[in-house]
């Protein structure tokens, strides 16, 4: 979950991380997104499926040829949209060797 305290700026963050997540949802190449939580404090949190796995740098041991067949086609949809896939475009590497798209925050990029 990401969390932002108040202020402009990391306002914008969570839009960004937010319209990265939805993009990312309706691909079909992330998390589901549910919306947003606003404690007590006014911290915000995108609310999201868990995403099983870890970093790829973490889950070397589960990447697979299924796995570069998944970022090749998490690709072909961005460029279907103009998308680009920048330095920050983040994923896990799940337990299956599956891709998920977390984040991305480049402008131009899934944010």
């Amino acid at each position: 979950m990401t969390t932002f305290r108040c202020g402009w700026k990391k306002r914008v963050g969570f839009l960004q991380d937010f319209k990265g997540g939805y993009i990312a949802d309706k691909l079909g190449i992330g998390p589901r997104i549910h919306g947003k939580y606003t404690d007590q404090a006014g911290s915000v949190s995108l609310v999201m499926d868990i995403v099983p796995g870890d970093f790829p740098q973490a889950a070397k041991e589960a990447i697979t040829e299924s796995t570069f067949r998944d970022f090749v086609e998490i690709k072909e949809r961005l460029d279907k949209f103009d998308i680009s896939v920048e330095d920050d475009f983040q994923f896990y590497i799940t337990p299956n060797a599956s891709i998920q798209v977390y984040r991305s925050r480049s402008a131009g990029a899934v944010a």
